[in-house]
């Protein structure tokens, strides 16, 4: 009886339709979360397409920049490798035909290095570079004069060999430059003149008219804790104290840099240049009429300090590199002689026997050559004076010896020969 009477309940029930009711107010929020919940997950998903989409065509453009910058430089390299002279260009633009590569470029004279710069024409990515040659495998000392000739004297010694053209190599028996114990030189090869004379070419009129600038100010001194400008133009700049320049451009008529100044990455462009005290100085100090060096602290990083040199009458040349003291452990010393001639009078670069310096030193003209030289030398021939006489051929008071693990970049205003590169910038 219970029983039946439950299944009349039950039949009650579902006839008064109790359940469709109550379901029915369930299933409608339910079905409304369900929708939202996917909504939510199709706009997930769209995000997530929509993203890895941007970020696909991002990495795309990248890729595509990068190729383009990279054809770029290497289009570049492959012209200054290949051409006879340096090759420059205010503006150059590239589309491939089937436009997979496209880019823009210039390469002109900036000081006395060149300055590369290449464009993307897809996007706003570019890259700035200095180009130049990597010095060839040279020995120790290198003469490029078919006139020069040799003789060890007093303690000198090369180890790493001679590479002299048409002359030779013997220890001094002058009465005051004669030869001790210590002289010593271990190898001398005089059958390089074809290799030496057939790459040997310099291009100083590129960089000639690089000093012609008009000054607003007469003036610029800096001092203390004082941070210089990124671009400077003055005429007359001091720079002393504590005072700093952090990859700054200075373009003046003279440049005096004295007491703990710290210059970082410089770009230095001035009739003359002065660096003295115990100041840190790197990056690239070009000067067209004289250099004087004279520094307590030990460089640590690259420093790059160039001579232009000029003739300024029939027999009278003005360009002069005094290197008195200085300990540098990445250097290059370079006077590119503008229209330097073998009868011309004077000594362009005087090294003195206080120096120690790790790096390249190039002279296309003379050389006073004195200190201890880790790397190796290239110079036409030797000459200093003493007592009122003027030696030449002789080496005394110095000892190079041959690095090859030494890597500095020449600027391509000269070629020895060697590998186009390029640094950045």
């Amino acid at each position: 009886m219970t029983a039946a009477r439950w299944n009349l309940r039950s039949k009650e029930s579902r006839s008064n339709g109790l359940c469709p009711g109550r379901c029915g107010g369930f299933t409608l929020p339910l079905a409304i979360v369900i929708l939202a919940v996917m909504e939510n997950i199709a706009l997930v998903i769209f995000t997530m397409v929509k993203a890895e989409r941007v970020e696909s065509f991002r990495r795309y453009t990248k890729c595509q920049a990068e190729l383009n910058i990279e054809s770029g430089l290497d289009f570049a390299f492959a012209r200054i490798q290949s051409a006879s002279q340096p090759w420059r260009t205010e503006g150059l633009q590239y589309n491939s035909p089937d436009s997979s590569v496209s880019f823009s470029l210039s390469h002109v004279q900036n000081g006395v290095y060149s300055k590369l710069q290449v464009f993307s024409n897809d996007s706003a990515v570019s890259t700035v570079a200095r180009p130049g040659f990597r010095q060839p495998a040279l020995p120790a000392l290198t003469f490029i004069s078919s006139k020069a000739t040799l003789a060890i004297s007093r303690d000198a010694s090369v180890k790493g060999g001679i590479a002299i053209a048409e002359g030779n190599v013997n220890y001094s028996t002058h009465y005051r430059m004669m030869a001790n114990r210590n002289s010593y030189y271990d190898t001398a090869y005089t059958d390089i003149k074809p290799a030496i004379s057939d790459s040997l070419k310099f291009f100083p009129e590129l960089s000639r008219n690089q000093f012609d600038s008009l000054y607003k100010k007469d003036l610029c001194e800096f001092d203390a804790k004082d941070v210089l400008p990124q671009e400077l133009s003055c005429r007359n700049v001091i720079v002393q104290g504590d005072a700093l320049c952090d990859k700054c451009s200075i373009r003046a008529n003279k440049v005096r840099i004295r007491g703990n100044a710290i210059f970082k990455g410089a770009d230095i462009r001035a009739i003359s240049i002065s660096a003295t005290g115990n100041a840190d100085v790197s990056g690239v100090l070009f000067a067209r009429d004289s250099i004087f060096v004279d520094l307590d602290r030990t460089q640590e990083h690259p420093l790059r300090i160039a001579l232009q040199g000029r003739k300024s009458g029939p027999a009278e040349y003005t360009g002069r590199m005094d290197i008195e003291r200085i300990s540098a452990k990445n250097i290059l010393l370079l006077f590119i002689g503008d229209n330097w001639e073998e009868t011309l009078h004077g000594i362009p670069i005087r090294i003195s026997e206080k120096c120690d310096l790790t790096g390249l030193v190039v002279s296309i003209g003379s050389l006073d050559l004195r200190g201890h030289i880790r790397g190796s030398v290239i110079t036409r021939n030797l000459v200093f004076e003493e007592d009122g006489t003027l030696w030449r051929n002789f080496l005394r008071e110095t000892n190079i010896e041959r690095d090859s693990t030494i890597d500095i970049l020449l600027p391509d205003i000269l070629h020895l020969g060697g590998t186009a590169t390029y640094e950045k910038m």
